[in-house]
C-alpha cells in the first residue's frame, strides 16, 4: 500500500509501475514476444466529492493520455 500524501510521490510511484509493466518481458508458447503497456490516469479525491465523480475524473486524464500516444501518466 502506498500511503503518501505528496503528489510528487505519488506520481513518481505510479511511473515505477508504469516502468515495471513496459519492462516486462513474455515470451508466449510461439517464442513470440508479447509487449506491455499501460497509461495511469490520477486524481486527487476532495472531501466534498462523489467517489464517481472522482473517478471519472481519473478515467479523463487516462483518457487523454491515451490520446497523447498511451503508456504515460496523466494527473487530472
Amino acid at each position: 500500500m502506498f500511503t503518501s500524501s505528496n503528489p510528487e510521490d505519488q506520481k513518481k510511484a505510479a511511473v515505477r509501475i508504469l516502468h515495471a509493466v513496459s519492462n516486462a518481458s513474455i515470451t508466449l508458447p510461439c517464442a513470440n514476444k508479447l509487449v506491455t503497456s499501460i497509461t495511469i490516469g490520477m486524481t486527487e479525491a476532495t472531501l466534498n466529492e462523489s467517489l464517481t465523480s472522482t473517478i471519472n475524473r481519473a478515467d479523463q486524464a487516462m483518457y487523454r493520455g491515451k490520446a497523447a500516444g498511451r503508456n504515460c501518466v496523466v494527473v487530472g
